[in-house]
């Protein structure tokens, strides 16, 4: 897994996290359509990347636990990833108050194991 934790609004990064997708090699950009209503796939897409959204109805606190928690020691951090990310994941209990990241691991996951087909 490789992770990066901004300090600053979407509009301000999204052009870094389009190039680290492009770098890294990964497909479709997963956005969480609950807020914005799908503005981030939008952009995304007409700056030529595909994206896709989903909409979130899981307690963020379960999700982490039933994804994150459950499946820690399957997880391997790229040496790249932000020690940011991890420390706000290793910081994580259920009244944090951010969540962003662990949030996003549990999310990752989750899509993964939807994705596993066994033939």
């Amino acid at each position: 897994m490789f992770g990066k934790k901004y300090n600053k609004h979407i509009d301000n990064c999204l052009d870094e996290i389009i190039s680290l997708t492009k770098k890294y090699k990964c497909g479709t950009i997963w956005t969480e359509k609950n807020a914005d209503k799908g503005y981030v796939c939008k952009i995304i897409n007409s700056k030529g990347h595909i994206a896709d959204t989903y909409h979130e109805d899981m307690n963020k606190y379960l999700k982490i636990s039933t994804y994150l928690k459950v499946n820690w020691n399957n997880v391997y951090f790229h040496d790249e990833t932000d020690v940011d990310y991890i420390q706000e994941i290793m910081d994580y209990t259920e009244f944090a108050g951010h969540d962003d990241c662990p949030d996003s691991s549990a999310s990752i996951i989750r899509k993964l194991e939807k994705k596993i087909v066994i033939v």
